[in-house]
């Protein structure tokens, strides 16, 4: 795969070169970026997926996270393998990774409890452009 070239966005690079870790998002827009999850979970009808990997963003670490409303995932053509895979992985023990590709993640603030802070959101706009890799054993 090392030898294999992609193009996307108009940049051709190695297949390898395309990968960004998601906390290093700031090198540079374009990638397909990645990070382990810490925790995906439910609210409502709506999903919170949390990345392990805090950004460094001007001298803060901040979260980095991708919210899933239901308007968005109702309007998916695959909506109920989607959602079947979500609702596995709210429960899930192991390990994790998110990939996103065609969004560049965001400084934003954000107000939880009359509290604002800084953190970095993840808008995926297009679910096809969203991928979790996870590893289960099936008995």
């Amino acid at each position: 795969m090392k030898a294999v070239s992609l193009t996307i966005n108009g940049k051709k690079k190695s297949y390898y070169s395309f990968f960004k870790k998601s906390e290093y998002f700031q090198d540079g827009e374009g990638f397909i970026y990645w990070g382990g999850v810490t925790q995906l979970k439910k609210y409502g009808n709506n999903y919170k997926i949390k990345f392990i990997k805090k950004a460094w963003v001007n001298g803060q670490s901040l979260e980095m996270t991708i919210y899933l409303n239901s308007d968005q995932i109702k309007s998916y053509n695959k909506k109920n393998q989607l959602l079947e895979v979500l609702e596995k992985l709210t429960t899930f023990e192991g390990e994790i990774r998110c990939y996103f590709v065609g969004v560049y993640p965001k400084v934003e603030k954000v107000d939880v409890n009359g509290k604002i802070f800084d953190a970095v959101s993840v808008k995926v706009e297009n679910l096809d452009h969203l991928v979790f890799r996870f590893d289960i054993e099936e008995e």
